[in-house]
């Protein structure tokens, strides 16, 4: 979620609960998941937790100016161990060494050889030796050459010694090598079905690998290729492991999902099936886990072009609004299970969500709300559509004066309301939409802070605007880009919306607060100023600015009919001398007020 939004509030999110697991590891000190395992699957659990620790670490030591960014106070403690915690690079070192830690320990006592890779378990030193000798020979009379991990086992590790791999110099040999080794171990039990042009492959000797785990496996591919491009998987392998999911998971025929990457809803482990393993009358086992089949969304990029409408993103979509608005029809067949089996079960369900997120916030022009926050760090808030900042606005996502914060693990230390959205001083923040900005009650931005807020149209040109039925987008004809920099005076906002200058003036969200007012902000300025004014009856307006000689300057606004509403014009001073300016509120022929702007440069 982070790398779509850059909001930092999802790396807030993870720190917390990174070192909250960390704080709860098992009796080993290079494993945690023992004291969290159920069922005797250590390994798979473990490496689940292994992969975005690793992958967090990747991020925030890819780029210097975010691993030298101060996280907010109180997150964690400010030294854990011997490491000094100030910042995001602090945390990922620091995590680092605990990742490393396990991977060192399993390379140690899992690693069978590089035909076999990891074991399950630990490996006795009777079997240390049977593998070091190419299991044969003397060194295995008294026990058996230990077998692989199953590939799901395999696939996280894997992820995690490629990411701690192209960072650590001290370790990106034997990492790579072992996640190597790992590729090729998938790839010799991967094979092609010609006919469409997929893979498939099983979970073991014996069984077809379910959607669920498969969701898992597809990780060794998606990292690689991230990595290290064309190096280890081509495109066109890639792009089988996409017609896997929209060829033989999904039927196009009938419009529903199969359990397996064969296309069938049979040969699984029964141990993998919902409704308690039952087998339905129809012959046939339960599609397992119906939110994870969400997990084989990242593959959306390697989608032939003539799969739509039965390509990965447009299925994965569509079939997350059936879920969760309790569709019926989502993910399951009728008839396979009771109703309760359509929602977000299942340990992937979650992650899987959060990639289908990811995939509309890249591919498409979405809209963004923002509900309570305290500000305390410099952050972006960057939308193709529309930004709202709602902090008293209740909906489907969130409900006014409850008192568990929405958005950040820590925030108000002044123990104040909750329904605030609060940019604190010394703090930048910036604001960026595609179509509009909207500031509505409850937003206070308190003296010393830095708030930017532009809109750039052309930021929408790369998808469909949210809403737009002809899917071709906005005509960006006519759209330039404004910026609005802005140095507040304490100043607590009712609805405040930001348009373009050159886009056709309408009426914004009357479900809003409004101000009766007219205001001009900020004031002094360095150029850039917002004009800012309600409108309660729909009216003929003329907003006009003068210098003091009287010559016009701006005049965008002249005798224009405008329906009721809430308004912000931005007016580019840059061009313009310093000095005194006057700006004129004419409403229905009648002068409503004139403010004076001064021009600092």
């Amino acid at each position: 979620m982070y790398q779509s939004t850059q909001d930092k509030a999802y790396l807030n999110k993870f720190i917390k609960h990174a070192y909250s697991i960390q704080l709860n590891r098992g009796s080993s000190p290079a494993d945690w998941s023992a004291a969290i395992n159920p069922d005797n699957q250590e390994m798979l659990y473990t490496g689940q937790l292994l992969r975005p620790m690793a992958e967090f670490v990747f991020i925030i030591k890819s780029d210097n100016v975010l691993y030298n960014t101060n996280i907010m106070s109180g997150l964690v403690p400010s030294v854990i161990g011997t490491q000094t915690i100030l910042g995001y690079g602090d945390f990922a070192n620091w995590l680092q060494g605990r990742v490393v830690e396990t991977l060192d320990h399993y390379n140690s006592e899992f690693w069978i050889n590089d035909d076999k890779c990891y074991n399950e378990a630990p490996l006795t030193n009777c079997e240390k030796n049977c593998a070091n000798a190419g299991c044969s020979g003397i060194p295995c009379t008294f026990c058996s050459c230990p077998e692989p991990a199953v590939i799901n086992f395999q696939s996280s590790f894997a992820a995690a010694l490629f990411f701690i791999g192209y960072i650590d110099p001290i370790n990106f040999s034997n990492y790579t090598h072992k996640a190597e080794q790992i590729v090729t171990f998938f790839r010799n039990r991967v094979t092609e079905f010609p006919p469409n042009q997929s893979y498939t492959w099983f979970h073991d000797d014996t069984f077809r690998e379910d959607v669920a785990h498969g969701g898992i496996d597809i990780h060794i591919p998606l990292v690689a290729y991230l990595l290290y491009g064309n190096g280890l998987y081509q495109p066109s392998e890639m792009n089988k492991f996409a017609n896997t999911f929209t060829y033989n998971i999904w039927d196009r025929n009938n419009q529903v999902f199969h359990n397996n990457v064969f296309g069938t809803d049979n040969g699984i482990d029964p141990a993998q099936s919902i409704c308690g393993g039952t087998i339905p009358s129809n012959g046939t086992q339960n599609f397992y886990g119906p939110g994870e089949v969400l997990t084989w969304m990242p593959l959306y990029p390697f989608d032939d072009f003539s799969a739509s409408p039965n390509d990965v993103y447009t299925v994965l979509v569509t079939q997350t609004v059936k879920l969760l608005t309790d569709d019926p029809t989502a993910f399951l067949p009728p008839g396979y299970c009771s109703s309760i089996t359509h929602n977000l079960s299942g340990t992937q369900s979650f992650y899987g969500l959060s990639e289908v997120v990811k995939a509309q916030w890249d591919k498409e022009c979405v809209n963004l709300t923002l509900y309570n926050r305290d500000v305390v760090y410099d952050q972006d808030f960057v939308v193709k559509n529309k930004l709202v900042v709602a902090p008293q606005q209740s909906d489907n996502n969130y409900q006014a004066g409850v008192d568990d914060p929405f958005a950040e693990p820590k925030t108000f230390a002044d123990n104040g309301s909750k329904d605030r959205f609060v940019v604190e001083p010394g703090t930048t923040v910036n604001f960026v939409a595609g179509e509009s900005i909207v500031f509505g009650p409850g937003t206070h931005l308190k003296a010393g802070s830095n708030v930017h807020a532009y809109i750039d149209p052309n930021i929408c040109s790369d998808g469909m605007r949210i809403g737009n039925p002809s899917g071709s987008g906005k005509n960006q004809d006519n759209l330039t880009k404004s910026i609005v920099d802005t140095s507040y005076k304490d100043s607590s906002l009712s609805t405040l919306t930001l348009i373009n200058k050159k886009e056709n003036i309408s009426s914004r969200d009357s479900s809003f607060l409004t101000f009766r007012s007219f205001i001009v902000y900020p004031n002094p300025t360095n150029g850039i100023v917002y004009i800012a004014f309600s409108l309660d009856n729909n009216s003929i307006v003329t907003l006009k600015i003068t210098d003091i000689m009287g010559h016009e300057v701006f005049s965008e606004i002249n005798h224009k009919q405008l329906s009721s509403g809430n308004y912000i014009i931005p007016f580019d001073g840059t061009s313009f001398s310093k000095g005194m300016y006057l700006c004129a509120f004419i409403v229905n022929g009648q002068p409503i007020k004139t403010e004076k702007i001064m021009l600092l440069k």
